[in-house]
């Protein structure tokens, strides 16, 4: 009979996360496996072998291991994001938006998930796109960002961009 702590299960968590982290999804897969062999209810490895899946092109089962997740941790917004994310690869638009207004209710200041949600409104709902838009310039969104979203749904021209001696400088500091 081998005993195994919760801090083997840690270990194999921070073993499976650094294999995603540097794209080998089945060497992470394994690892959350073993993770929740240890520690069947352990939801960041639920999400984590859902990520694994996902990068697998195996979105059904990553849709599955998300819901496990969410089951053991239901305030778990990132495991929400995930799935989001994952029903837009699959064109599930009204679910992905269903698990981004989700998340937003539990961390409503993330201006990522507001520019998601008017990305996959535009076409339905503009009026609503535009009040994720603004929600999203609120919580902190980069306001270029913002205007050309808000330019692409209005039909108007996109606002100009700044001095290429600006941009340069961004990414040189």
């Amino acid at each position: 009979m081998s005993t195994s702590s919760p801090s083997d299960a840690d270990r194999l968590l921070r073993q499976a996360l650094l294999a995603l982290e540097t794209n080998r999804p089945l060497e992470a897969l394994a690892c959350f496996d073993r993770a929740l062999a240890l520690q069947p209810a352990l939801a960041v490895a639920m999400d984590g072998r859902a990520q694994a899946l996902r990068r697998l092109g195996r979105l059904h089962e990553a849709i599955d291991w998300y819901g496990r997740a969410l089951e053991a941790s239901p305030d778990f917004a990132a495991a929400l994001v995930h799935r989001a994310r994952c029903h837009q690869e699959m064109g599930e638009d009204v679910l992905a938006l269903a698990d981004f207004r989700r998340a937003l209710r539990l961390q409503p200041q993330r201006h990522d998930w507001h520019l998601a949600c008017a990305t996959l409104l535009a076409t339905d709902d503009p009026s609503a796109a535009k009040a994720a838009l603004h929600e999203a310039a609120r919580c902190g969104a980069a306001p270029a960002q913002v205007d050309f979203m808000l330019a692409a749904l209005t039909g108007a021209p996109p606002p100009p961009l700044p001095p290429a001696s600006y941009v340069s400088a961004l990414f040189d500091a």
